[in-house]
């Protein structure tokens, strides 16, 4: 009787503790429970069944309290001892096998997490059946860490057996047939097939709503998920239109400052740049980026992240000066916060050398490129895809600087690590091999360019397909590069096939189709029809002035190649009346100095000679060959072209 009234003061005492933690205090249960613990074992002994519940309770409460990795440590001693006191198939025994799972997932460690839940999920079947209850929740879990842990494919035959059987067992709208339902949801799309993802949330969401309702946080947590899936599917635009009721129904029910709005927010700024919102994108990063400082705290991880897409968007959208600014104070913290060899303190300075050379400074963004490579090589090792990726573009920014010898040598061996890393067949290595063409054709030797160029537009026609982007720009090259080998009737053939091309999937009006259009015109006056190039370039000039305005750089170049071929023509009146419009507008956009200015000017002149207003024209180079000798030098191939002009113009007057 005696032992009965301490077995029951330990049972009240156990309770109180309880009780505390549903109270409010964790802390304050977690030292009542232990003190319960200690004596229990002293008065009933360590493998009384009151004892092994109390410490099952400690487990518990210290889970609750906070204390989940020391918890998973005690669940599975008090496991231990259920399975050698109460024997292996006993239900106090699963459970705390249960318990242990769980809280060594909630831990982090999903491998091991996921080898527990397995078994346990088997000894359930094999004691209480499949179709219990808890063998059902563990099978459930047992799904849940295979996709956790990149099995989603393995995840999604569990999954599917978990949702017919507590389909069968609890019935359809059953929340625990949901949550199933909604894990092989998820888990189909991480396996690779997101359009059967997004159509398995259409059917969630629906019964969702129509059992908890539309606000209920479920509910807004299905329609998150099935937007992500959607843009995964390959349609962004209407991922980013179903995040924006989704932000604002967020905001609504849960608030602003909620974790699952700010998210909501993040993916709809994400979204939407990949839609080709980038501008909107930018202002929608940063004004997160001040919200997420805010509520985590300026140093918080999703908060630097906002910064990070804040700056790419604002240098994607053409801000390449605001981009440079942001993206060097964002390396700057996160060496402080994370360390200069962090992978994403590396990725700062990565995007930061990116933003410099947008910027135009093509010479630091190569000297900040080559020390991120070092860094990169260091750090994450040679053949890192990040480092691969740092490699190529600072050989990219080494050719912008004009030095295409040395840029051809770096791409010619990053092509060669991306092609032994990565495969020949990577999209990254046929970029690189793309860029490595471009750059031995433009360092003086075409035919090895046409060369290269032609392997990779058919490589890339069989690998990603002939109507992809990347493959219709190697056929460009291609064509390019024939034509400065005058091989100008095939050019002409090419350059026309591209044109069609890229009309045709890119449409007319893309940039990527007028370039083409450009070339074909230059093409095919070199190839000696100056008629039909002047006219080309007219209609060239047309769609540039209407889609990329009259003052972008683009336009001018065909102006300029326009008014050529009209001189050519033998129309030099237009021909000089159109180049002094062209010098007009380049001194005005570009600046006096600027080397195509320089060139306008030339051409300018040498059309006035050719017009026979050689006075004119010898003034025009007179003051030309000045400011070439000024800006370019006194031996510049342009500056010595101009004074030869001179001479020749001086020769001709004096003949006269």
């Amino acid at each position: 009787m005696r032992e009965d009234r301490r077995a029951s003061g330990l049972a009240a005492r156990r309770e109180r503790a309880r009780a505390v933690a549903a109270e409010g205090d964790p802390a304050r249960a977690v030292e009542l429970i232990a003190a319960v613990v200690d004596d229990s074992r002293r008065i009933l002994g360590p493998d009384h069944p009151d004892t092994l519940l109390a410490r099952h309770c400690h487990a518990d409460l210290l889970d609750d309290a906070g204390g989940t990795r020391e918890a998973a440590g005690l669940h599975a001693a008090v496991a231990a001892d259920r399975a050698r006191v109460l024997g292996p198939d006993h239900p106090d025994t699963l459970l705390s096998r249960h318990l242990h799972a769980y809280c060594t997932g909630a831990t982090g460690a999903a491998e091991e997490a996921l080898r527990l839940h397995a078994a346990l999920a088997a000894d359930r079947s094999r004691i209480l059946g499949p179709d219990h209850p808890d063998t059902l929740f563990s099978r459930g879990e047992h799904g849940y860490f295979l996709e956790l842990t990149g099995r989603a494919a393995e995840a999604v035959a569990v999954n599917a057996a978990v949702v017919a059987g507590r389909t069968r067992v609890l019935g359809p709208g059953h929340p625990e047939t949901l949550i199933s339902r909604q894990n092989h949801a998820s888990s189909v799309g991480e396996a690779g097939d997101p359009a059967e993802a997004v159509r398995l949330y259409d059917s969630l969401i629906e019964d969702r709503t129509r059992t908890l309702g539309a606000d209920h946080p479920d509910t807004l947590g299905l329609r998150h998920a099935h937007a992500y899936f959607v843009a995964a599917a390959g349609d962004p635009a209407r991922a980013a239109r179903l995040y924006l009721p989704l932000v604002r129904d967020g905001t609504r029910v849960l608030g602003p400052d909620h974790p699952d709005t700010l998210l909501s927010r993040h993916n709809h700024a994400d979204f939407l740049d990949d839609a080709g919102g980038t501008r909107e994108a930018a202002a929608l990063h940063a004004a997160l980026a001040a919200d997420r400082a805010r509520v985590l705290g300026p140093d918080h991880p999703d908060t630097l992240l906002s910064r990070h897409l804040h700056a790419y968007c604002a240098g994607e959208s053409g801000d390449a000066e605001e981009a440079r600014r942001l993206h060097a104070a964002l390396a700057a913290d996160r060496a402080r916060l994370l360390g200069p060899d962090h992978p994403h303190t590396l990725l700062s300075r990565h995007a930061h050398a990116l933003a410099v050379g947008l910027a135009g400074d093509r010479e630091e963004a190569a000297r900040l490129l080559a020390a991120v490579v070092e860094d990169r090589t260091r750090v994450l090792g040679p053949d890192d895809p990040e480092t691969l990726l740092s490699r190529h573009e600072h050989a990219f920014q080494v050719a912008r600087t004009g030095d295409q010898d040395h840029a051809a040598l770096l791409f010619a061996f990053v092509a060669q690590d991306r092609a032994r890393v990565l495969g020949p067949d990577h999209p990254h290595t046929l970029l690189t091999r793309g860029e490595h063409a471009g750059c031995v054709g433009d360092a003086g030797s075409p035919w090895s360019g046409a060369e290269l160029s032609a392997a990779v537009a058919e490589d890339r026609a069989r690998v990603l397909g002939p109507d992809h982007p990347d493959t219709l720009e190697s056929r460009h090259l291609h064509a390019s590069f024939l034509s400065d080998t005058w091989r100008t009737g095939e050019a002409v053939r090419l350059y026309e096939a591209v044109v069609a091309d890229r009309t045709r999937v890119l449409g007319a009006d893309h940039p990527g189709t007028l370039v083409s259009r450009h070339n074909h015109a230059y093409a095919v006056g070199r190839n000696r029809e100056d008629d039909y190039a002047a006219l080309l370039f007219a209609f060239v000039v047309q769609d540039r002035t209407r889609v990329l305005g009259a003052d972008h750089p683009h336009t001018l170049v065909s102006r300029s190649e326009h008014a050529r071929w009209l001189g050519r023509t033998g129309r030099h009146l237009a021909a000089a009346e159109l180049h002094a419009g062209v010098v007009e507008d380049r001194t005005r956009v570009l600046g006096t100095d600027h080397p195509d200015t320089l060139v306008s000017r030339h051409l300018h002149a040498t059309a006035l000679g050719d017009l026979g207003d050689l006075e004119e024209a010898m003034r025009l180079l007179a003051a030309l060959v000045v400011d070439r000798a000024w800006v370019l030098g006194p031996e510049h191939p342009d500056t010595r072209l101009s004074r030869t002009a001179h001479e020749r113009y001086a020769a001709r007057l004096a003949m006269w």
